[in-house]
């Protein structure tokens, strides 16, 4: 039967004990019947008529041995199935059954030979011991049934709990990925915000036509956005690129030295993230080996198909910036490409307005405009101010003999040589025609001569590729209060000047 394999087995002619703990359930279930029949023989043997406590060979089993026997094999056998498994139950049931058939075998064969035992009583007997083997059978296979559900229990027991314990890990991953997600959403919410202000606001930024202003603005608004690293508004130029504003702004022993991204971002025209400079870019060997950064956020300012400029951020930290900041800068860059780009149109614009196209100097309604100002602010300040004026020797000669072309072309270089010489506050403005002036604030008259002598001697000394020749000019000096006190009598002076270094033979200086 299958409850004896749970115990024993044959292994190569061999009795193989399957299960210990079975064999020594079973060795102490074979004392329990011995020990009622002992207790029944013991204590019974004064109320039966045929017992006689003398020797085991007239020991009787009676009826409460047959219902304690029965009891304990249906109530140990299934319990002991249930709580330690069917092969326990089996030993149990085996230790309780056999001893106990043997014992009724016994009690029926001494009744036997007993005079004075009725035939009932042996009937009895065998039909106890018949009750006894399907008892045991019955309960064993019970308790062999209850060990199998005990296992598929178990089983179903440990799986539920397997997969309770999956589902509480997974229900704890959830968990913490949406706080993270949470927090993601609340700080993308908040960065939204701060985009969707700016965004809002850019109809102010664009009413700033001041470049630098906006630059600074626009650099503010980054930081802001990020709240670390620093930002970092260039321009592109022709040799490269300019810094506008940085924020937080650069130290004055600091220098921006990350220029070479720049170019990059200007050639590939894309956003660039790099998380650490020197594992993450192939840097040039003219690039500065010392940096103060590690990571790095570029995103272009585009004009069309054009880069106008870049904001850069950088950070000392490696892995500082994340996909979301690149985002965020990027999302910024749209009003402020178009911010930073009307205002450098309007500076331009400005410039143009008061510049001459030709030579890039002052405009003469610009130079009207400042020089009563100048002189306002010298009387205030009884201070010196001085107007050189300069004219071209010849210069219609140039025209008629090589054209308008060669004309302009010396126009230009003669104003290239006024600007260089053009100190600060002062300007040099176009007058007219070929006519030029220098407004000196805060000089006097001695220096104004040598600045106007300076001047010419470097004229002299040029030569004009395009005319093969050298060319001269004739000035004029001025000066307040010396010569005269309104800015209409200061200019006369100057031009009355000229005339005369004209009239006394050209290329030369004179005094008012």
């Amino acid at each position: 039967m299958k409850f004896v394999d749970r115990i024993f087995r044959i292994d190569e002619g061999k009795l193989v004990i399957q299960n210990k703990i079975s064999l020594y359930a079973g060795f102490i279930a074979v004392l329990l019947p011995v020990l009622f029949v002992i207790l029944n023989n013991f204590f019974g043997a004064s109320t039966h008529p045929h017992n006689q406590p003398t020797a085991i060979a007239n020991f009787e089993v009676n009826s409460r041995v047959y219902w304690i026997y029965f009891i304990s094999l249906s109530l140990s056998v299934p319990i002991l199935s249930f709580l330690w498994g069917g092969h326990i139950g089996a030993g149990v049931s085996v230790g309780l059954s056999i001893p106990f058939i043997i014992l009724l075998l016994f009690n029926i064969t001494s009744m036997s030979h007993s005079y004075g035992v009725r035939s009932d009583d042996i009937l009895s007997s065998i039909v106890g011991l018949i009750a006894a083997i399907i008892t045991c059978i019955g309960i064993t296979r019970l308790g062999e049934k209850i060990g199998e559900a005990r296992l598929n229990l178990r089983g179903k027991i440990a799986s539920s709990w397997d997969h309770y314990q999956d589902m509480s890990a997974k229900k704890n991953l959830l968990h913490l990925q949406i706080e993270e997600t949470k927090k993601k959403s609340s700080a993308m919410n908040l960065l939204i915000q701060k985009i969707k202000s700016l965004i809002d606001s850019s109809s102010d930024l664009a009413k700033e036509l001041d470049l630098s202003k906006t630059a600074k603005y626009v650099a503010h608004n980054a930081r802001e956005i990020l709240g670390r690293g620093r930002v970092l508004v260039y321009r592109y130029n022709q040799t490269g690129s300019s810094l506008l504003y940085a924020e937080p702004p650069l130290q004055s022993n600091e220098s921006a030295n990350g220029e070479d991204f720049n170019s990059i971002v200007k050639r590939r025209r894309k956003n660039l993230l790099l998380s650490d400079i020197s594992q993450n870019y192939q840097i040039a060997p003219s690039s500065p080996m010392e940096r103060k950064f590690n990571s790095l956020i570029l995103v272009p300012l585009m004009t069309g198909y054009d880069v106008w400029g870049v904001i850069r951020v950088e950070s000392l930290q490696k892995s500082d910036f994340t996909r979301d900041d690149l985002s965020a800068i990027d999302m910024l860059s749209v009003p402020a490409t178009l911010a930073l780009h009307n205002a450098d149109l309007y500076s331009l614009l400005a410039q143009k307005a008061v510049t001459d196209g030709l030579t890039g100097l002052y405009r003469r309604h610009l130079f009207e405009k400042r020089i009563e100002i100048e002189i306002s602010r010298a009387r205030r300040g009884g201070k010196n101010l001085s107007l050189i004026f300069l004219d071209i020797d010849y210069f219609k000669s140039v025209n008629d003999n090589f054209g308008h072309r060669v004309g302009d072309l010396v126009l230009k270089e003669i104003s290239a040589v006024l600007i260089e010489e053009t100190v600060a506050p002062g300007i040099a403005a176009r007058y007219g025609g070929e006519e030029f002036v220098l407004l000196m604030p805060e000089t006097n008259k001695k220096d104004a001569l040598e600045k106007a002598e300076a001047i010419r001697q470097r004229v002299e000394q040029k030569k004009f590729e395009e005319l093969n020749r050298t060319m001269t000019i004739s000035a004029g000096v001025a000066s307040y209060p010396d010569d005269a006190t309104s800015s209409k009598n200061l200019i006369e002076q100057a031009d009355n000047a000229v005339y005369m270094s004209k009239r006394n033979g050209r290329n030369r200086v004179t005094p008012a």
